[in-house]
């Protein structure tokens, strides 16, 4: 898994792309000190705070949201002696209540882990230019990681679901999609189905990959099928996101339909979808969950009798709080 960086010496210099989950802007839910957050980052710069009472304000921020925040609040007398201990049970936090992180953690086997910055960080990182810093950051992760291989990877207890069920059956939650027990889960791509997703490519493994390659494409609000392979469900449905502005915003409504079209000819009895469109596609987060619920409610009052449980995946704070919003029939 690791990134060449020189001739001979393999380093991991960047929590980017597939070493993303490496970085403390990951949205990985997690418990620390008796508060939830969004992501490792959030927790972390809430302990700053000379107030505790504070700290709650971090719990829903994305980590760039909290660093700034971080850098307004009365800090406390003992940051500077704490902080690297603070950062230490917040990573054991992220990566002990997201056992498929820790593996993938541990997947990174010797590899050095430095994470490089453009913008002079030469505590947490080190700087790209001069290769300098005391990267404290990737040792903790380090140790982290020489820690699994000496008492075997965390099996949990996982971070507290959050979990909301609409008056129709509806059911939304906070779960990672690529970690959920299920007849199928459903894909997000472009029109060639190849698309790098990092996540579904650690995930489902070099095989799901491969099978992504081999359908051919298909055109945005069409979708394919492949097993899962490694994955916990047993399916994924594949399907071409149109891109908002570009092309017609119906065409993701039809994503919904496509894939439930094929789920009940496969006789599923349970589909997940994630918020299609919110990403790569550039869909605003609250137009994208409306169009999702109006589509997904739509076709099941045309297919009363299909048997199909249908599920919402949002580990997206803002999208899950969207998705929410549309079940409820609220308006944010």
């Amino acid at each position: 898994m690791g990134e060449c960086q020189g001739k001979e010496t393999p380093v991991i210099g960047r929590f980017r792309g597939p070493y993303g989950f490496l970085s403390n802007f990951y949205p990985a839910k997690l418990t620390y000190d008796g508060l939830t957050y969004c992501n490792a980052e959030a927790a972390y710069q809430a302990q700053k705070c000379r107030d505790p009472r504070q700290r709650e304000a971090f719990s829903r921020l994305y980590g760039d949201e909290a660093k700034h925040r971080g850098r307004q609040v009365a800090v406390r007398p003992d940051w500077e002696e704490e902080k690297v201990a603070v950062m230490a049970g917040v990573l054991a936090a992220k990566f002990g209540q997201n056992p498929h992180l820790a593996r993938w953690l541990a997947e990174t086997g010797e590899i050095p882990l430095r994470e490089g910055n453009p913008w002079g960080d030469t505590f947490w990182g080190v700087d790209q230019r001069t290769g300098e810093g005391e990267n404290h950051l990737g040792r903790l992760l380090m140790a982290l990681r020489a820690g699994y291989r000496q008492t075997g990877l965390p099996t949990g207890p996982l971070c507290p679901e959050a979990r909301f069920r609409a008056p129709d059956g509806l059911v939304l939650t906070d779960r990672e999609i690529t970690q959920m027990e299920t007849d199928c889960i459903v894909h997000g791509s472009d029109r060639t189905l190849c698309r790098e997703d990092w996540t579904f490519a650690l995930a489902g493994g070099p095989a799901l990959e491969a099978a992504c390659q081999g359908l051919g494409g298909c055109a945005p609000g069409e979708a394919r099928l492949t097993p899962g392979y490694d994955l916990p469900a047993a399916f994924v449905l594949h399907t071409a996101e149109p891109v908002y502005g570009r092309e017609a915003e119906a065409l993701l409504g039809q994503c919904y339909t496509a894939c439930l079209d094929l789920a009940r000819a496969r006789g599923f009895s349970r589909i997940v979808f994630p918020p299609l469109g919110t990403g790569k596609a550039c869909f605003p987060k609250a137009k994208a969950a409306c169009i999702a619920v109006e589509a997904v409610r739509g076709w099941l009052a045309a297919h009363r009798d299909c048997g199909l449980a249908v599920e919402f995946s949002c580990t997206d704070q803002r999208s899950y709080d969207c998705v929410r919003a549309a079940l409820a029939g609220e308006t944010l």
